[in-house]
């Protein structure tokens, strides 16, 4: 006798909790492609994010710090756990904005909102490490520039690093 309607029970996708450790050496350019006195940040900070595989997806989310002016913004990073050659990058929040970074076809057009109205620019992705396990966490390692009219106006070289959270007492 067949059954209609019934839902097979599923597998559970595993999730980890863990520690997200994000360091950002950005340099600016200007115009002539030079890069100015004083153009030159590093961005570093820890928050939590939550680690998840489910159907072949690999998924970080993990809420931005207030300290660099991005409180309430939540970003989701996602790859193929099977090809790591190009990964995607969604903020949702204060000034949402979508990015891919993809090592084969390098050059992808974005689209940061705003206030006013929305900026599109361009990531040209020059590296791709990624060395993460849903188990365990790993190592993401990102090296692309930001470019406005045809125009390179930023290096950023970002590091995030995933460790379990441990948590400790009750």
């Amino acid at each position: 006798m067949a059954s209609h309607g019934v839902n097979k029970p599923r597998r559970p996708s595993p999730e980890n909790n863990v520690k997200v450790r994000i360091r950002s050496d950005i340099t600016r350019f200007d115009a002539t492609g030079r890069v100015p006195d004083g153009e030159n940040e590093s961005i570093e900070y820890v928050t939590e994010g939550l680690l998840r595989e489910r159907g072949g997806l690999v998924s970080l989310s993990y809420e931005e710090s207030r300290d660099v002016g991005m409180s309430g913004v939540l970003t989701n990073l996602v790859f193929q756990k099977t090809d790591r050659s190009r990964l995607s990058l969604v903020r949702r929040g204060f000034s949402p904005v979508s990015m891919v970074f993809d090592t084969v076809n390098p050059r992808h057009v974005c689209t940061y909102s705003n206030d006013v109205m929305p900026l599109e620019f361009c990531i040209f992705t020059r590296e791709i490490q990624n060395g993460v396990e849903p188990e365990k966490g790993g190592v993401i390692r990102l090296d692309y520039d930001i470019e406005i009219h045809g125009f390179r106006a930023e290096r950023n070289r970002m590091t995030l690093s995933l460790s379990p959270l441990v948590r400790t007492g009750g």
